[in-house]
């Protein structure tokens, strides 16, 4: 067990070598030099490389180049989102989080059922079976945000398109405020930048009678993910923010502010004040009511 333990620090410290090396370089650093550095075989480097991306990190590779270090990992929990809140009730209170999960909508689902209260969130780094529309599969990019609120709205059946608009109105203001990037939303429930597409939200709601009983607004965005992150089938039609904007964004602060929009037209949505909101869908791209 010790030799064991010994192992795996090395091997950790070899990694943070590659990425302290990979960082300072600011550029391309080919294998056969990192190799040389760390008295570790060529072979050995690309191991390590594709753990530090399973880790998060963003690193491109290019033959007679090398590898080069796009954008860091960074640390997404509840913790590091609440810290930065300026909510009342929205991801205020239960946070489940997950290295990987099914799909954020699932486990709120589970959830809500079970009792949830409104408001809360469930995280998760990388899903397995991420969800669209009509059943269609979602690619959950790495460095991106996953996750379900859960909300406990006043509002009949026919009025769960509602809740959609809401939530993609929430995600496209929050994303304009951390970055200087302009996303138009795409009906029904997609976000896009420069005609690709960086986000998708799906609603799913639990009745009772004809009423809304609990409601999981689910959110899929592309933040950090680079180019490479993509499938080449993907590549046309998906993007990040990462990739319009040059500069990573802390996910933690983008978080925060989704979660803040959400509340705020969560609360308008409450006191039927929908004209706000219809507004507003229409100003960022939105169909006509």
């Amino acid at each position: 067990m010790v030799i064991s333990h010994s192992s795996d620090a090395s091997e950790h410290s070899r990694r943070e070598q590659i990425l302290a090396l990979l960082e300072k370089r600011q550029g391309w650093c080919s294998g056969e030099l990192m190799a040389e550095q760390l008295g570790i075989s060529r072979a050995a480097v690309a191991k390590h490389v594709t753990m530090l991306r399973t880790s998060g990190h963003g690193i491109e590779s290019a033959p007679r180049r090398g590898y080069r270090l796009i954008v860091k990992a960074d640390n997404l929990t509840a913790q590091e989102v609440q810290r930065r809140l300026s909510t009342h009730t929205f991801g205020k209170g239960e946070w489940r989080c997950f290295d990987r999960t099914t799909s954020t909508n699932q486990q709120g689902i589970i959830w809500a059922a079970e009792g949830a209260q409104a408001g809360s969130v469930v995280l998760a780094e990388r899903q397995t079976e991420g969800r669209g529309r009509r059943g269609r599969h979602w690619f959950s990019a790495p460095r991106g945000i996953q996750c379900s609120i859960i909300v406990r709205p006043s509002l009949q059946e026919e009025q769960i398109p509602l809740l959609t608009v809401l939530t993609t109105v929430a995600v496209t203001l929050a994303i304009r405020h951390s970055a200087p990037l302009v996303p138009r939303i795409k009906a029904p429930n997609d976000v896009l930048l420069n005609g690709r597409k960086v986000c998708g939200v799906l609603v799913e709601t639990g009745l009772r009678a004809t009423e809304v009983e609990w409601a999981v607004l689910g959110i899929g965005c592309n933040v950090n993910a680079v180019r490479e992150d993509f499938a080449e089938d993907l590549q046309a039609s998906a993007s990040s923010l990462f990739f319009e904007n040059r500069q990573p964004i802390p996910r933690a602060v983008l978080l925060a502010r989704i979660l803040e929009q959400v509340e705020f037209w969560h609360d308008r949505l409450q006191a039927g004040e929908y004209s706000g909101l219809h507004k507003k869908w229409e100003e960022l791209g939105g169909n006509p009511f």
